[in-house]
């Protein structure tokens, strides 16, 4: 199985061994090169599911973290690449964001390829009932995440709209849906300021910015899963009234995790993540994979709005 960790600030400056007490009492500049110098994280490997993760606890607080330069903490980070790498770790996940956007030599797991695989399960969270009567409408992205949200939806919902500029990519998959189970897929490039008034579910799959939004319901749940966060600000600020989700929190065997964290896991131990990752997927594999979801035990927990639970 591929090597992953989870790596997250101390919380108290008292959980950081520095080897020697004397150490603490240097002036912060001394400590700040012996942190850099010996680099001195804690590193436990962990059970979880049917695999297992390191969790890294870095040898700052958060405000400490927050009170150094950009430099130092790029210099610190790099240390702490250079032990993961000799033990081979392969993808990273951080409990929480740092202020500064610094380079990492292990991909970050971000959360986007879990997202869609949880929205069903939101909306359903969401409406507090069945999705009968519930209309679904798609904002396409031009992307693989537009194609990913319509395989995983469609065969769950009685009313789905897709808005596009280019419906015409649409037409053989819709005749795909009607065939498989007799969904009339509304598919549409005009006329959306109508539909999107009446919409229950606004599912959002675009990067670019646009003004859609201006024309939703404001009872209704809108999630953006585009590649453009600033996107959500800019909804947050036009439209406040909108109920916009980004993000979720997700729980396992009684505990909470961040999409983030489960796309870790989920690289670590699924085989089949490389299908979702590559797009090379089929109808197939995506109820195998709802399946495995579900027997795994994860869940909906709570929502998120631009890094804020909600």
């Amino acid at each position: 199985m591929k090597k992953v960790a989870y790596l997250h600030w101390a919380k108290t400056s008292d959980e950081v061994n520095l080897g020697y007490n004397w150490i603490k009492k240097l002036p912060s500049f001394l400590k700040d090169q012996y942190i850099l110098k010996n680099c001195p994280v804690k590193v436990e490997e962990v059970p979880f599911l049917e695999t297992s993760f390191f969790e890294v606890q870095l040898p700052l607080t958060i405000e400490e973290a927050n009170g150094k330069s950009e430099r130092y903490l790029q210099k610190l980070m790099d240390r702490v690449m250079e032990i993961l790498e000799e033990k081979k770790v392969k993808m990273i996940c951080f409990s929480e964001k740092g202020k500064n956007k610094l380079y990492y030599s292990i991909p970050i797991s971000k959360g986007d390829y879990v997202i869609p695989f949880f929205i069903y399960w939101a909306i359903l969270k969401v409406a507090g009932r069945s999705l009968e009567d519930t209309e679904v409408t798609i904002l396409d992205g031009k992307n693989k995440t537009t194609d990913l949200i319509l395989d995983l939806i469609y065969p769950r919902v009685n009313y789905l709209n897709i808005i596009s500029d280019e419906t015409e990519r649409f037409k053989v998959k819709s005749e795909e849906i009607y065939d498989d189970v007799g969904l009339n897929l509304q598919l549409l490039s005009h006329n959306k300021k109508t539909v999107l008034e009446y919409t229950d579910v606004i599912i959002d799959c675009r990067d670019i910015p646009h003004t859609d939004f201006y024309y939703c319901n404001k009872r209704a749940m809108y999630f953006y899963i585009g590649d453009n966060k600033e996107m959500v600000k800019n909804i947050l600020i036009k439209c406040p009234d909108l109920k916009v989700i980004d993000d979720f929190i997700l729980s396992v065997q009684g505990k909470q995790y961040s999409t983030a964290f489960c796309e870790m896991i989920w690289f670590a131990s699924k085989e089949w993540f490389d299908l979702i990752v590559s797009k090379e997927y089929t109808l197939g594999d995506l109820k195998q994979i709802h399946k495995e979801i579900v027997k795994d035990g994860w869940k909906v927990e709570n929502f998120c709005r631009y890094g804020n639970i909600v």
